[in-house]
């Protein structure tokens, strides 16, 4: 699989480490705030971030010097430590994000592996599960509707001097998901079609199949 070169120098940034840096360059917040907004833009849901490992990137970062900590009391409780995003932390940010466009790595998927051993199950079953992997994927692609809707919607009226470039990021994001997903929508509608067409003698028997498994 062909791979572009990008200028930042290795493991100069995690994509955990990235998201982060984009939310601190929105504004300075807490580790609490940032969990509050990773979960109300689900970006779980399309991230490796896990809310858990926030306070460890913090730190991580803060070291790096790409970010600034600092102690702020609260209204109640203890002081918390906010942080902010530095200069050098915005270089990186630049750097991670134009990195990141110009990868192309091959997706690590267990369907692949699937494929390259299709002929192994019987036919039938073969077809029964594309169908069901198709039903998934729409009723999948609907969830990311919905999320997308959701998510720009939620680009409120206070943050009105950035709100054309949020809804360009989200519109951005989500509509590269959809995508991803229509395509493979059309794949399974192929592959449906090309196992159809084939010959049962391609595949595995059910009788061959359980007679293994003895």
């Amino acid at each position: 699989m062909p791979k572009m070169v990008c200028s930042m120098p290795p493991k100069a940034l995690s994509s955990k480490e990235l998201v982060l840096l984009g939310l601190l360059a929105e504004g300075a917040s807490h580790a609490y705030a940032l969990e509050e907004q990773i979960r109300s833009r689900h970006m779980d849901e399309w991230t490796e971030i896990a809310q858990s490992s926030i306070y460890r990137l913090l730190d991580k970062l803060a070291q790096r010097g790409l970010i600034d900590a600092q102690l702020e009391q609260a209204e109640k409780g203890a002081p918390r430590k906010v942080y902010s995003i530095n200069r050098d932390g915005h270089e990186a940010l630049a750097s991670g994000v134009l990195c990141y466009l110009a990868e192309i790595a091959a997706p690590k998927n267990p369907f692949h592996i699937s494929l390259a051993n299709i002929t192994a199950a019987p036919r039938q079953q073969v077809i029964e599960r594309f169908a069901a992997r198709a039903e998934a994927i729409a009723a999948f692609a609907a969830e990311v509707d919905a999320v997308a809707t959701h998510v720009e919607g939620g680009i409120v009226s206070s943050q009105i001097d950035r709100r054309a470039e949020y809804c360009l990021r989200a519109e951005l994001l989500f509509s590269h998901i959809q995508h991803h997903l229509r395509a493979e929508r059309e794949y399974l509608v192929e592959a449906l079609e090309k196992v159809g067409a084939a010959s049962n003698g391609l595949f595995a028997s059910s009788a061959s199949r359980h007679g293994s498994m003895k």
